[in-house]
């Protein structure tokens, strides 16, 4: 019987290790406020596509970092435009009231942040393919209040 390699024996165990935190970082669903609908779809997406392809390395398996700079009410990208493929948001909180972040398009793609305080932040992770994707805060009526901007995927 043949052994895995060391190196392919630690990409799986990274794979593993990252589906198990992406698991534990769900929200409960019994304290579920409605203020982040869709969030537990999103991280159940956000899993099974990071872990599909089983990247040969972790900067693989996040690709481009995009910032979404929320504030009270604001939504300010650090790119308009990201090439296809799977990237970590960052989501920060500049503002003092609670905000969230939607990305919505192309594929059924429809992945919600976690809720973040003011001053705070968080990240997920988003599989994206070409066209354009609406970027906004879910949380009451934010985006109405101008919470919302595009997002273009080439």
């Amino acid at each position: 019987m043949r052994r895995p390699s060391p190196r392919r024996l630690a990409a799986g165990l990274t794979v593993a290790l990252a589906a198990f935190v992406l698991a534990a970082c769900g929200s409960d669903p019994s304290s579920d406020t409605g203020s982040h609908a869709g969030h537990d779809e999103a991280a159940a997406t956000s899993s099974a596509a990071t872990s599909a392809g089983a990247p040969s390395s972790a900067a693989d398996a996040v690709g481009t970092t995009l910032t979404a700079t929320e504030a009270d009410f604001s939504i300010t990208l650090s790119s308009g435009s990201l090439p296809a493929g799977t990237h970590t948001v960052t989501v920060r909180n500049d503002g003092s009231a609670t905000h969230s972040l939607t990305i919505r398009g192309p594929g059924g793609v429809d992945q919600t942040s976690d809720t973040v305080q003011g001053g705070g932040s968080t990240t997920m992770t988003v599989t994206l393919q070409p066209g354009e994707y609406e970027v906004f805060c879910p949380i009451g009526n934010h985006r109405a209040m101008g919470m919302d901007t595009t997002l273009t995927v080439t």
